[in-house]
C-alpha cells in the first residue's frame, strides 16, 4: 500500500510541475502570476527533494516492524 502512495506522489509531483511550467511559459516575466507559479515550482521541487528521504524512512519502518514481529514470537 505504501509503495503505491509513493508512486502516486511521484506522478502527482511530475504532472504538477509540468502543468505549472507550461502555465508559467505563457505569463509575463516579473508579474504577480509569474512569481506565483515560480513559487509553486519551487515548492514542488522542495517536496520532491524529500521523496528519497521519505522512502528510506518508510522502508526502515517496515523492516523494523518485520524484525520486531518475528522477535516477539
Amino acid at each position: 500500500m505504501i509503495v503505491w502512495q509513493g508512486i502516486v506522489l511521484a506522478v502527482v509531483l511530475g504532472i504538477g510541475g509540468t502543468i505549472l511550467s507550461s502555465i508559467q511559459d505563457g505569463q509575463t516575466a516579473d508579474s504577480a502570476a509569474y512569481n506565483a507559479t515560480s513559487d509553486g515550482l519551487d515548492a514542488i521541487l522542495e517536496i520532491s527533494g524529500w521523496q528519497v528521504t521519505l522512502a528510506v524512512i518508510v522502508v526502515a519502518s517496515v523492516v523494523i516492524g518485520v524484525i520486531s514481529y518475528f522477535y516477539q514470537k
